[in-house]
C-alpha cells in the first residue's frame, strides 16, 4: 500500500477498521528464560527486563501503538512495569503447556482482555479477565472472573482470530474426541461453541496433546501439530459459520514430537517444526490435491537444538523457537526471512537472531491474529512523462470505479495529461474490512542542466564540499557514491568527481569537478591496546621523521614503553612537509586479572555434580564439563555417567586477562546394600523378633509397603521413610490372627522405575 493510499484511508475513510491503520499489539514479545523482542522500530530489538520465564506457552499484549500493557505465562501475570499484577497470581494454566495463555480483547471494552488459560496433558480450559483502568492504570485480574471453566479437557492448543465486524473466535479441540470448539465472542460475551468433528481424534499418551495450532493470517486455513502423533493437520475454516472442514493429514515416522506450525503471511505456504528430530518443513498449499500438498513438503531448516514454537513477526519473518532441555536453552533464534517464497529460496537461517544473553527456549508468545483485506484493486499504466505528455491508466479489480486527484472519471481507464506531477487515486467495492483502494503518481518530468562548483586543492586528509544545481536529484559518483546537490568527499588522491541530473523520461545532464590532493605526513601508532593490569606494553610511531608524545607520557623517540595503572590515551604529532602536522592517537586498555578458582560438590541421588564458582569480579564464564557437555552460568549443574573428567573453569573467556583452572572429577555411583526381608516374625511382646522389619534401604530409595491376609484384603500399609516395620497389628491397630500375610513392597530409586517386591511373611504368635 502506498503511503497516500494508507494517508487517505486513515485520515478520509473513518470507517475503515481502526486496525488497518495502527496494529502495534504484537509489536512487544516476552517469552523463554527472560527473552524479549521490541519490533516498534520495524526490525526485532532484543529486550532484557522481562520477569518471565517459561518453558513453553505465554502470551503478550501491547495498545495499538505498541506500548506494553502486560505479559503472562498463563500462572502469573506481570503488568508494563514488569510487577506482578494484584490478583495476578495462580491462574490455572502450565509453564509446561504448548499453548498455555491467550490474551484476547473484549470486543467493545478497550479497556477488558480475556486471558485464556490451559492445563498441560488435556487440562481445563478457562479464561480471567483483566482490567487496565484498575491499579492506577496497570491493571489487574479482576477477581470475580479468574478461572472460569470454559472447556473441561482440551488438548494443549488455542489460537484466535478476529474478523472484520470485530468479533473474535476462539479454536481449541477437545481431548478425547475429534471435536473442534469454536467459541465465538462478541460484545454480548462467550457464545455457545460450534462443534466441528473433523480430522483426528485427539487421544492416546498424553504426548499427544502436545503442539500449537493457528490461523493464516487471512482467516481461510487451520494448521495444528499433534505431538507423539508424528502428525501435522491442515483445514479450511469458514469464518462466518466458525465451521472446520476438509482436513489435510500430514504425517511420517520421521517426525518425532510435532511441535509448531506457522503460516506464511500471504497464507499460501505452511511451517511445521519436528522438535526432537530438529527439522523445519515448508508445504505448498497451493500444490493442488491433498496429495500434492504433502508431496510438496521441503526440510528447509535443521538445528542442534530442539525446534519448536514458530511465530510470524509484524516484519513479516517467522521467528523459531528452540530449547536444549526443559529450562535451558539457546540465546537466539532461528528466522525463516522470506516465508511467502517457496523451496530454500525462503531463506531459513540459524541462530540469527540474538537474544542478547537470554535464553529461547519451547515456546514463543501466542497471538491472536486480526483479519484485514487488502485492497486488490490496482492502476497500471506509465507513470513518468515528459512535460507535455499524455499517459493512460487503467483500473482492474472491480465492478465500479471512482476517480479522484485530478479527473473524477467513473471508467476503468482515464488519460491525463498532467502540468505537474500529479497523484491519481480510484476508489471500487466496499469489503468486509474496508473500501478498496489504489494509487499512482504521475511524475512530470523537464530536461535536466546541471552545474558544479568548480576545481579545487586539499591536503591530503582533509574534506571538501561539492555542490551543484540545475536539477531536483543527484547522483554523485567517482569513488563516491551519494545523492543530493552537495557531498562531503576526502579523497586521499588527485580524483575526479562525476554528479548526474535526475534521469527521467526526457534525459539526463552530467557535469564534473577535479579536486587536486597535495599529501600530508601520515603518522601511525602501533603496539597493544589492551593489556592486563601491571603489564607493559611499547608504542611505536611510523610515517614521519620527527616525533613528539604528549598526554599519558611524553617523549621524542619514535618509540615509548608505558606501564599505565588504568586506561590511558597517549598522543604523538609529527611535522610535515607540506600541509598541515600530523596527530595520531592511541588508547591503551587495561583490564582487572581475575583468578578462576572453584569447587565441587556430588549429589549421589541425582548422579550430578554441583558446581560452585569462587571467583570474583568476572564478567563472564565458560566451564567445560570434560563430558562434551559446556555452561556460560556462574554456578552450574552438570549430570555425568561414572568415570574421571577433567574439567575446565575460565574466567572472562576470549579476553587476554582470562583466566583457568583444572580440576579432575571422579564420579562412581554408590553401591547400595541389598533389601534384606524377613519371612517369619513373632511379635509377642518378648523384645525378640516382634516386628517384620525391612533393612538396608538406600537413602536414594522411596516406597510403599502393603500387607494383605490370605483373602486379599489389606490389613496395613505405610510409606514412612522412617519406618519399614509391621508390629502385627492390621489397619485400626487391632492385632492380626497368626498365619501366613502376603505383601507388595513397590521401590523407586530416583530416577528410575518402580520395581515390585512381593513375597509371604509367617506371624507366628
Amino acid at each position: 500500500m502506498s503511503r497516500l493510499k494508507f494517508f487517505i484511508l486513515c485520515l478520509y475513510l473513518p470507517f475503515i477498521t481502526g486496525e488497518l491503520c495502527a496494529q502495534g499489539e504484537k509489536n512487544i514479545w516476552y517469552f523463554g528464560n527472560h527473552a524479549g523482542l521490541d519490533f516498534n522500530s520495524g526490525s526485532p530489538v532484543a529486550l532484557t527486563d522481562g520477569m518471565l520465564n517459561t518453558q513453553e506457552g505465554c502470551s503478550t499484549i501491547s495498545d495499538n501503538l505498541g506500548n506494553l500493557l502486560f505479559y503472562t505465562d498463563g500462572i502469573t501475570v506481570w503488568d508494563r512495569s514488569h510487577s506482578v499484577m494484584p490478583n495476578g497470581t495462580g491462574l490455572s494454566g502450565h509453564i509446561s503447556t504448548t499453548q498455555s495463555a491467550l490474551i484476547v480483547p473484549i470486543p467493545g471494552d478497550v479497556n477488558k482482555y480475556y486471558i485464556f488459560t490451559i492445563y498441560e496433558l488435556g487440562g481445563a480450559m478457562k479464561y480471567s479477565i483483566v482490567d487496565m483502568t484498575l491499579n492506577s492504570g496497570f491493571g489487574d485480574v479482576v477477581s470475580s472472573a479468574k478461572n472460569v471453566l470454559l472447556h473441561s479437557i482440551v488438548s494443549e492448543k488455542q489460537t484466535a482470530i478476529q474478523g472484520c465486524d470485530g468479533n473474535i473466535w476462539l479454536l481449541s479441540h477437545e481431548w478425547g474426541t475429534s471435536n473442534f470448539f469454536a467459541d465465538r465472542i462478541t460484545t454480548s460475551g462467550i457464545s455457545p461453541s460450534v462443534i466441528s468433528s473433523v480430522g483426528s481424534i485427539h487421544s492416546g499418551s498424553t504426548l499427544n496433546s502436545i503442539g500449537s495450532m493457528k490461523f493464516s493470517q487471512q482467516g481461510h486455513k487451520v494448521a495444528l501439530a499433534m505431538g507423539d502423533y508424528k502428525k501435522f493437520e491442515v483445514f479450511d475454516f469458514d469464518i462466518n459459520l466458525g465451521i472446520l472442514s476438509n482436513p489435510i493429514s500430514i504425517s511420517s515416522p520421521t517426525f518425532n514430537i510435532c511441535s509448531g506450525v506457522e503460516f506464511s503471511p500471504n497464507g499460501n505456504v505452511l511451517y511445521c517444526s519436528s522438535a526432537l528430530s530438529k527439522q523445519v518443513f515448508q508445504f505448498n498449499l497451493l500444490a493442488g490435491s491433498p496429495a500434492a500438498v504433502i508431496a510438496s513438503s521441503v526440510l528447509v531448516g535443521t538445528g542442534i537444538d530442539y525446534l519448536c514454537a514458530m511465530q510470524l513477526g509484524v516484519d513479516g519473518k517467522i521467528y523459531v523457537a528452540k530449547t536444549t532441555t526443559g529450562s535451558t536453552g539457546p540465546t537466539n533464534l532461528d528466522v525463516i526471512n522470506n516465508p511467502n517464497v517457496l523451496g530454500l529460496a525462503c531463506g531459513y537461517s540459524s541462530s540469527t537472531l540474538s537474544l542478547s544473553g537470554k535464553m529461547s527456549l519451547a515456546g514463543i508468545p501466542n497471538f491472536m491474529i486480526k483479519v484485514t483485506t487488502s485492497p486488490n484493486i490496482n492502476i497500471t499504466g506509465i507513470n513518468e512523462i515528459c512535460l507535455g505528455q499524455s499517459t493512460t491508466l487503467t483500473a482492474t479489480g472491480s465492478s465500479i470505479y471512482q476517480w479522484a486527484g485530478g479527473d473524477s472519471s467513473t471508467s476503468s481507464t482515464i488519460i491525463v495529461s498532467p502540468l505537474v506531477t500529479t497523484t491519481y487515486y480510484v476508489i471500487g467495492d466496499t469489503s468486509s474490512c474496508g473500501i478498496l483502494l489504489d494509487t499512482i503518481t504521475v511524475v512530470v518530468d523537464e530536461l535536466v542542466n546541471i552545474s558544479t562548483s568548480a576545481s579545487d586543492s586539499i591536503c591530503s586528509g582533509q574534506s571538501l564540499t561539492l555542490s551543484s544545481s540545475g536539477s531536483t536529484a543527484y547522483v554523485w559518483s567517482g569513488g563516491i557514491s551519494s545523492i543530493g546537490s552537495s557531498v562531503l568527499v576526502s579523497p586521499t588522491l588527485t580524483t575526479t568527481y562525476y554528479v548526474t541530473g535526475l534521469t527521467n523520461a526526457c534525459g539526463n545532464d552530467t557535469d564534473t569537478v577535479l579536486v587536486f590532493v597535495e599529501p600530508q605526513p601520515n603518522i601511525s601508532v602501533s603496539g597493544l591496546t589492551s593489556i592486563c593490569s601491571g603489564q607493559s606494553v611499547t608504542l611505536t610511531a611510523s610515517g614521519a621523521s620527527t616525533y613528539i608524545w604528549s598526554g599519558a607520557s611524553s617523549a621524542s623517540a619514535p618509540s615509548i614503553t608505558v606501564t599505565p595503572s588504568s586506561t590511558s590515551v597517549y598522543f604523538v604529532s609529527a611535522s610535515g612537509v607540506f600541509c598541515l602536522d600530523d596527530i595520531d592517537t592511541v588508547i591503551v586498555t587495561v583490564a582487572d586479572y581475575v583468578p578462576a578458582l572453584f569447587s565441587f560438590s556430588y549429589d549421589e541421588c541425582e548422579h550430578q555434580i554441583l558446581f560452585q564458582n569462587l571467583s570474583v569480579g568476572a564478567q563472564s564464564y565458560f566451564w567445560d564439563f570434560g563430558n562434551g557437555v559446556y555452561s556460560t552460568l556462574e554456578n552450574p549443574i552438570n549430570n555425568y555417567s561414572d568415570g574421571v573428567y577433567n574439567v575446565v573453569f575460565t574466567t572472562n573467556p576470549g579476553f587476554q586477562c582470562s583466566d583457568s583452572i583444572q580440576q579432575v572429577v571422579t564420579v562412581a555411583s554408590i553401591v547400595e546394600s541389598s533389601i534384606q526381608i524377613p519371612n517369619v516374625f513373632t511379635p509377642n511382646g518378648d523384645g525378640i523378633n516382634d516386628e517384620f522389619r525391612i533393612n538396608y534401604f538406600s537413602n536414594c530409595y522411596v516406597y510403599e509397603l502393603l500387607i494383605f491376609n490370605r483373602w486379599g484384603q489389606l490389613v496395613f500399609e505405610t510409606n514412612d521413610p522412617e519406618s519399614v516395620v509391621w508390629n502385627g497389628g492390621d489397619k485400626d491397630n487391632v492385632m492380626a490372627n497368626a498365619g501366613l500375610y502376603y505383601y507388595i513392597l513397590s521401590v523407586k530409586e530416583r530416577g528410575d522405575d518402580v520395581e515390585a517386591l512381593t513375597g509371604f511373611v509367617s506371624l507366628i504368635r
